[in-house]
């Protein structure tokens, strides 16, 4: 092999380790997080319902969604009316 191909190789081996260090170290945290909550406690769930806490799970995003878009139209219309009166 040249040198080049050596230190392809070389590096391709220190991806690939890395890539496994973090894969062990996910599957430890999940493991760590089990042990904590307990083996019948949803992870991904108690994910989803903290970011729900963290959002306001009364939160209408359709209704917000709209009020930005409504909001956006009257900005838009006020500024026609302003170059309109400007000229």
């Amino acid at each position: 092999m040249t040198k080049n191909n050596n230190d392809q190789q070389r590096n391709r081996n220190e991806r690939d380790n890395r890539n496994e260090r973090n894969n062990n170290n996910n599957r430890n945290n999940d493991q760590l997080q089990r042990e904590e909550f307990g083996s019948e406690t949803d992870i991904q769930q108690v994910r989803k319902q903290i970011r729900g806490e963290e959002f306001g799970s009364e939160t209408d995003v359709q209704q917000v969604r709209r009020q930005n878009q409504k909001s956006e139209q009257n900005k838009q219309q006020a500024s026609f009316r302003g170059n309109r009166n400007n000229k």
